[in-house]
């Protein structure tokens, strides 16, 4: 299967798309399929990226 993946933290552009093994569920997990993701303006704050620290954006 395709996914997106990173192999250390950063900016968007460490973020690379790979064909990854099917997961395989084991005892007592469950494996639930992600139609679609965000990254809203929440998230950058807790990223240790250059915007570490940028401002909150207005609500």
């Amino acid at each position: 299967m395709r996914a997106v993946v990173f192999h250390r933290h950063g900016v968007p552009e460490d973020l690379d798309v790979e064909d990854v093994a099917e997961p395989e569920a084991r005892s007592g997990d469950a494996i639930v399929e992600v139609g679609a993701t965000s990254i809203n303006g929440f998230d950058p704050p807790t990223d240790p990226s250059p915007l570490r620290g940028a401002p909150m954006p207005p609500l």
